[in-house]
């Protein structure tokens, strides 16, 4: 990998890291409601409360978000094994070198999501809504990598 696009990489992995970690700009404090409004956090994207709005019972909208999380988590597989396709084409040793750090900086984004989403789900305390929170965390983290997987290999 050049040195400048590796460069681009870290450097977009800390920004993302620094976004997450800022509080919002009405506070430290997230303006959070209660998960039967499908809005558990004012900071998440339309996506977050879209999604399975026709769940009647508390275990129906946290099965049904469990499954879109499997959905989306399915995608980014996708778009994965698609981007290592490609980078086999690339002439080797490079091509083979770019996969390797493609799967590396995968494993340790989805430790970063799922330690980010823990944090995020701790601050709801004891109670049954952080569970809610962490799995519309995961789906939202999940659907931004899909897209930054897209912008960094795409655009080449």
């Amino acid at each position: 990998m050049k040195p400048r696009k590796l460069i681009r990489i870290t450097l977009l992995f800390f920004v993302l890291l620094l976004i997450a970690c800022h509080p919002s700009s009405e506070g430290s404090v997230k303006n959070k409601s209660k998960i039967g409004d499908k809005s558990i956090d004012s900071n998440t994207t339309e996506t977050n409360n879209s999604i399975c709005d026709n769940a009647q019972t508390r275990q129906d909208y946290e099965d049904c978000l469990q499954g879109e999380l499997k959905k989306t988590e399915k995608e980014m597989d996708k778009e994965h094994e698609r981007i290592v396709g490609n980078l086999k084409n690339w002439t080797q040793p490079l091509g083979n070198e770019n996969i390797k750090k493609l799967s590396e900086a995968q494993q340790a984004w989805i430790t970063y999501r799922d330690a980010n989403c823990e944090a995020d789900k701790t601050t709801y305390g004891t109670g049954v809504d952080g569970y809610g929170a962490s799995l519309l965390c995961k789906k939202r983290l999940t659907v931004e990598r899909i897209k930054e997987l897209r912008w960094i290999y795409d655009a080449k």
